[in-house]
C-alpha cells in the first residue's frame, strides 16, 4: 500500500508561510512557520549549485533540501520512520516555487531517498484539492503507448528523432506481448490528435519527444507542421488535441518541460495539469537524447509488467543510479532530471501483471489491405502501419500543396523501396483531390476513359472523348470548365511507370505515345492554372525535358529505427522461435529492402528448410532479383556495363551513406566518373537520402548489387588498401572533427583506417586521431569498438618498445600518450570490459615494467609509484576520499585550488629532448611537477564528459571525479607498486 506524505505551504502575509506535513487525514498535520525568503534562498542556491554546468555534489544538494524540510524538530525524519517498510510518495505542493527545487535528490546523509528499498519517490503536486488520492484501475491487458517524435527541419541541434523510439523498441523487444507502441510518424500535433481520437479506448500513455524551449519567459514544445517545418506549440495546443481522450500519463520528453521560468509562469508539465491532465512526466533541465532514451525504455518496460507509475519511476531512478556507480553512463548524470507532476489523483498501475488471469496480450502488428483505387493495385497502409519515409512524405506534401513552380512529384529508386506506398499515403493525405490511378502502361485511350469516368457532366465526358480536336486542347477546355464549376482538382498517379520507358544510350527515355499523353496533360494544367497534380513512381530516372517540372524524391533502404519498426511488423523476423543466425542472414540478404524483408519473412524463414533456402538465395540471386531489379522479357531491363560496374565496386568501400564528395574521391581516375555516378543514381543502384538540398544528401551503393551482379565487387587485397586510405582521408576531412557526435560515422572512419594493412602504424595512427578529439565520447567508443574487431592483428610483442625510446629522449608528452596507448592495447587484447575493469585487474608484470621505465628515465620524478607515494603521504588509502584526491591534484598541479586543469594546460606543446639538469625548471615553467605524469590514461573511459575542465581527472561534476579517482586508486593499489615505496 502506498503512503502519501503531503507537504504544503499556506501563505501567512507577505513574508511567512505555514509549512504542513500530513498523511491521509489533512486535519492531522504537523506544521511550523517558515520565511518565504528561505525558499527564495534555496532557489538561488539551486541556480548556482544545481542548474549549472559544473554542479555541486548531488548528494550534498540533496542533504541541504532534506535538512530544510526536516527542520530542527526532525519532522520529516519522524514522518518517514512512521512508515519505514512501506512505499512512500512525498507529494510536494507546486506553490511558492517549490516545484523548481530538485527534490529527486533528497538525501538523508546515508542515501538518496529514491534509492531506498522500498523507494521514497517525490512528486510535484498541484494542490488544487486538499489531499491527493490514489487511482488504481489497471486494465487487464497490454500497456498501450502512443509515441510521437518531433524534429522540424532547420532546428538545431538536430534531434535524432527516432533514437528514443528505437531505444524503446530495442529495450522492450522481449515484452512485445506486454507493450503495444503505436508511432505517430508525422511529428504534427494535429495528426496526433486524429490518431488519439480514432481509438475506442484512450491510450495509457502519450509520449511526446523533441526539443522544448523557454523564450521570453514562455515555454513551448517545438513540433512540426505537415511539411516538417517548425511550429512552437504551447501546452494549450497540446491539451487541445488530447482533451477528449486524455491518457492516464503524458510524457513531455523535452528539455526543461518540468522547469518554471518565472514565479507567474508554470512549467509546461504543471500548466498541462491546469489544462486538464492528471499526471505528467517531464525533464527538469536539459537532458541528453541518449539518457532520455534509456530512461524511457526502462520506464515503459516496468509499466508494461504491471508496476504502478511511482514504482516504475523509482525503478528507473535506481537502475540509472546503479549504472552511474558502475561508470556505465553515456551522458552527464541526469537520472534526477525526470520529474513527475500530478493533480487530483496519483495513478497506480496502468495495466495488470502479465500473470493476471485472462490478461489480453498486445495484438500482433498486422497489415490490413486497403486500396486507393478500385482495381486494388495501390495499397494504402494505415497511419499505424506506415513505417518510416517521414521526410520523403513531408517533402512531397510540401511540393504538392504549396509549390506552384512544380507540377508534381517523381518518386524513384530500386524496386521494393516503397514508392507506391508513399504514393498511396500522399493520396490519403490529399483528401481534397480526386484521385486517378494508372498502373504500368499508359495509352491515350485508357487515359481518356479513366478521366472521363470522374466527370459528373455528360457534356464534359463527350467533349473529352471527341477525337476531332487535339488531346491537349480538349484537356485545356475541360480543366477550365471544371475550375469554374468549383470541382475538386485531380491527383493523377502513374504507378510502376518504368513500363513506359525504353532504353537509349546509357539511360532511358519515354515511349513516344507516353510523351504525347503526359505533355498534353501538363500543358493543359499549366495553361489553365488548375490545381491538378501528378505523382509518378518509377524505378529509374529518365531523360525528358519536362522533368524539371517535378520534384524528384529519391529513396533509400530501411535502416536504424525504420528497420526496427519494419521488423516488428514481420512475424517471423520478430519471433523467438526462429534461429537468430537465420534472421541475421536474412537481414544481410535483404539489406533493408522492405519488399525483400516481407518476402523472406513470408516465404523463407517459416520453412523447415530455411537454412538451405537461404544458402541457395545467397548464391543464386537470379531466384529473387526480379523483385528489385527487372531482367525479364517485355520489361525495361537494367542498363549496366563494365565502366558502371567498376564505379559501383569502388563505392562499395563505404558501408555507410556518405556525401557525394566521398564517392567522387574513390572514383577519381575512372573515365567520366561523375557522369557514371549520376547514371548509377538514375538507375536506382545508389541509394539517396531524403534531404531536399542536394549538398546535404548522402549516398550508398546497395549491398544487394554484388549478389545480383557478380562483377560489382571491391578490388581484391592488396589492391584495395590505397582505396581504404583515400576513403579514410576524405571522411576524416568531412566528419573527423570534435563537433561530430555521430558514433556510426566515427566507426566508419576508424574501420577504414584499420583496414589499410599497408600501413603498419594504422592502430597507433587511429589512436592519435582519437586523441585529437579526446573529449569526443562517440569517437572514443567508435575507436575502441573497431579496435576490438581487429585485436588479433595487434603485435603484442612490440607493446612497450616505443615507450622506452621516447622516455630516453625525455619526450614527455609523447611518452604519456604512448602509455595511454599501451593501456588501450592491453584492454583490448586481454578482453577487459573497459578501463575501470582494466585498472582493477591490470597485468602486474606490464604495470611494473611501465612504471620502472618512467621512474628510471625521469630519475624518480614521474611514474605510478611516485604518484602513489605522494598520495599516501597525504593520508590516501585504497578507499576513495574526495578531499584527499583534491589535495593530491593540487600537489601534482592537476588542480589549481578552484578548477581541475585541462590536459593541454599541463603540456601546452610537446616537450622535445631536454637534459635532466633543466628538467626541474621545465616542471615549474610548463606546469609540470613531481608526480604529474603519467596523466593522459586517466582521462580515458565511459565517464568522459564534454566540459572544458580536464575530462576524467577534471570533468563536469564531483561524481565524475569520483569515478576517475576510484579508477586511479584501483590501479595504484597493485602490489607491484606498493613494493617500490
Amino acid at each position: 500500500m502506498v503512503k502519501i506524505l503531503h507537504i504544503n505551504l499556506k501563505g501567512r502575509g507577505e513574508t511567512e508561510a505555514e509549512f504542513r506535513f500530513f498523511w491521509d487525514n489533512l486535519h492531522e498535520y504537523e506544521s511550523r512557520t517558515l520565511f518565504l525568503a528561505d525558499i527564495a534562498e534555496l532557489n538561488e542556491r539551486a541556480d548556482t549549485d544545481y542548474y549549472t554546468r559544473i554542479p555541486v555534489d548531488y548528494a550534498q544538494t540533496g542533504q541541504v533540501l532534506f535538512n530544510w524540510l526536516d527542520g530542527t524538530d526532525r519532522a520529516l525524519q519522524s514522518a518517514l520512520k512512521r512508515h519505514k517498510r512501506e512505499q512512500i510518495v512525498i507529494a510536494i505542493a507546486t506553490s511558492k516555487k517549490l516545484a523548481n527545487l530538485p527534490w529527486e535528490l533528497l538525501h538523508d546523509g546515508q542515501s538518496f531517498l529514491v534509492n531506498r528499498k522500498p523507494a521514497i519517490v517525490p512528486v510535484r503536486w498541484l494542490a488544487d484539492r486538499q489531499r491527493l488520492t490514489i487511482q488504481n484501475d489497471p486494465k487487464n491487458r497490454f500497456l498501450n503507448v502512443v509515441f510521437m517524435a518531433t524534429s522540424p527541419r532547420g532546428v538545431t541541434p538536430e534531434l535524432d528523432f527516432e533514437a528514443e523510439e528505437g531505444q524503446i523498441l530495442s529495450a522492450t523487444k522481449g515484452t512485445k506481448k506486454n507493450l503495444c507502441l503505436t508511432v505517430e510518424e508525422s511529428g504534427c500535433l494535429e495528426n496526433l490528435g486524429e490518431l488519439v481520437n480514432e481509438v475506442e479506448e484512450p491510450f495509457d500513455v502519450v509520449h511526446l519527444t523533441g526539443h522544448a524551449e523557454i523564450k521570453q519567459g514562455q515555454p513551448y514544445f517545438i513540433t512540426e507542421d505537415e511539411y516538417g517545418d517548425r511550429l512552437n506549440s504551447s501546452t494549450e495546443d497540446i491539451a487541445t488535441v488530447l482533451q477528449f481522450n486524455y491518457p492516464k500519463l503524458i510524457f513531455l520528453s523535452g528539455c526543461r518541460t518540468g522547469y518554471s521560468p518565472e514565479d507567474v509562469v508554470p512549467s509546461m508539465a504543471e500548466d498541462l495539469l491546469n489544462q486538464g491532465a492528471t499526471a505528467v512526466l517531464s525533464w527538469g533541465d536539459r537532458v541528453g537524447d541518449k539518457n532520455a532514451s534509456v530512461m524511457a525504455a526502462k520506464l515503459y518496460g516496468a509499466l508494461s509488467t504491471g508496476l504502478s507509475v511511482t514504482e516504475a519511476i523509482a525503478l528507473t531512478y535506481q537502475t540509472l543510479l546503479k549504472q552511474e556507480q558502475l561508470s556505465r553512463v553515456t551522458d552527464r548524470n541526469q537520472w534526477h532530471l525526470l520529474r513527475f507532476y500530478v493533480a487530483d489523483a496519483l495513478p497506480g498501475a496502468l495495466v495488470t501483471k502479465p500473470t493476471a488471469s485472462e490478461r489480453q496480450p498486445a495484438p500482433p502488428l498486422t497489415v490490413t489491405d486497403r486500396f486507393i483505387d478500385a482495381q486494388k493495385r495501390l495499397r494504402l497502409l494505415s497511419r499505424s502501419e506506415f513505417v518510416g519515409r517521414r521526410r520523403q512524405l513531408q517533402n512531397s506534401l510540401r511540393v504538392l500543396k504549396i509549390d506552384e513552380q512544380k507540377i508534381g512529384v517523381l518518386l524513384c529508386g530500386m524496386g521494393g523501396w516503397g514508392k507506391s506506398t508513399i504514393a498511396a499515403r500522399l493520396c490519403d493525405r490529399l483528401s481534397n483531390y480526386q484521385t486517378i490511378i494508372w498502373w504500368r502502361k499508359v495509352d491515350d485511350g485508357y487515359f481518356i476513359r479513366l478521366l472521363a469516368d470522374k466527370f459528373r457532366s455528360k457534356q464534359w465526358r463527350q467533349k473529352l472523348i471527341d477525337s476531332s480536336e487535339y488531346l491537349k486542347y480538349r484537356l485545356r477546355d475541360i480543366f477550365a470548365e471544371l475550375n469554374q464549376a468549383g470541382e475538386k482538382p485531380f491527383l493523377l498517379v502513374f504507378d510502376d511507370f518504368e513500363w513506359n520507358l525504353e532504353p537509349r544510350g546509357d539511360g532511358y527515355i519515354l515511349q513516344t505515345n507516353v510523351v504525347k499523353v503526359l505533355e498534353s496533360l501538363i500543358w493543359a494544367i499549366r495553361e489553365t492554372g488548375s490545381g491538378n497534380r501528378l505523382i509518378i513512381t518509377c524505378r529509374y530516372r529518365f531523360d525528358w525535358d519536362w522533368t524539371t517540372l517535378f520534384f524528384v524524391q529519391h529513396l533509400d533502404n530501411f535502416h536504424h529505427t525504420d528497420l526496427l519498426k519494419k521488423l516488428r511488423r514481420l512475424e517471423n523476423f520478430n519471433s523467438d522461435k526462429i534461429d537468430e543466425s537465420l534472421i541475421a542472414r536474412s537481414l544481410k540478404l535483404a539489406d533493408g529492402n522492405p519488399r525483400l524483408l516481407e518476402w523472406l519473412d513470408r516465404d523463407v524463414l517459416p520453412q523447415e528448410n530455411a537454412a538451405e533456402l537461404l544458402t541457395e538465395y545467397e548464391s543464386r540471386a537470379d531466384k529473387w532479383q526480379d523483385r528489385v531489379i527487372w531482367n525479364q522479357e517485355n520489361t525495361p531491363k537494367l542498363q549496366i556495363d563494365k565502366p558502371l560496374e567498376k564505379i559501383l565496386g569502388l563505392c562499395l568501400v563505404y558501408e555507410l551513406p556518405v556525401p557525394m564528395d566521398a564517392l567522387e574521391v574513390v572514383c577519381e581516375g575512372q573515365r567520366q566518373y561523375k557522369e557514371q555516378l549520376q547514371r548509377a543514381i538514375n538507375l536506382g543502384l545508389i541509394e539517396v537520402s531524403s534531404e531536399v538540398e542536394e549538398s546535404n544528401r548522402t549516398y550508398r551503393v546497395s549491398r544487394i548489387l554484388p549478389r545480383i551482379i557478380s562483377t560489382v565487387e571491391l578490388p581484391p587485397e592488396p589492391d584495395i588498401y590505397p582505396l581504404y586510405r583515400k576513403a579514410w582521408e576524405i571522411l576524416s576531412e568531412l566528419w573527423g572533427n570534435i563537433k561530430n557526435e555521430n558514433e556510426e560515422q566515427w566507426r566508419e572512419i576508424f574501420r577504414l583506417k584499420l583496414a589499410d594493412k599497408n600501413n603498419l602504424q594504422r592502430f597507433r595512427d587511429g589512436f592519435e586521431q582519437m586523441l585529437k578529439v579526446q573529449y569526443n565520447r562517440e569517437s572514443d567508443r567508435a575507436f575502441e569498438a573497431e579496435l576490438r574487431k581487429r585485436k588479433y592483428e595487434i603485435n603484442r610483442s612490440s607493446i612497450g618498445e616505443n615507450l622506452e625510446a621516447l622516455l630516453q629522449q625525455h619526450r614527455w608528452r609523447e611518452s604519456d600518450e604512448e602509455t595511454a596507448w599501451i593501456f588501450y592495447q592491453i584492454m583490448v587484447c586481454e578482453e577487459f570490459e573497459d578501463f575501470n575493469v582494466l585498472c582493477e585487474e591490470f597485468p602486474v608484470q606490464e604495470l611494473n615494467e611501465i612504471d620502472a621505465l618512467w621512474v628510471k628515465y625521469s630519475q624518480g620524478q614521474f611514474g605510478f609509484s611516485v604518484q602513489k607515494k605522494i598520495y599516501q603521504s597525504l593520508g590516501g588509502t585504497d578507499k576513495y576520499d574526495y578531499d584527499t584526491w583534491k589535495q593530491f591534484g593540487e600537489r601534482v598541479k592537476w588542480y589549481d585550488g578552484q578548477l581541475w586543469l585541462t590536459y593541454e594546460s599541463l603540456l601546452k606543446k610537446p616537450i622535445q629532448s631536454v637534459t635532466l639538469e633543466v628538467i626541474s625548471v621545465l616542471w615549474t615553467t610548463r606546469g609540470l611537477t613531481r608526480g604529474g605524469l603519467p596523466a593522459l590514461w586517466t582521462t580515458r573511459g565511459r565517464a568522459l564528459t564534454r566540459s572544458k575542465g580536464w575530462e576524467g581527472v577534471g570533468g563536469a561534476s564531483w561524481l565524475r571525479l569520483r569515478y576517475i579517482g576510484q579508477r586511479w586508486i584501483s590501479l595504484l593499489s597493485h602490489q607491484c607498486l606498493t613494493d617500490k615505496i
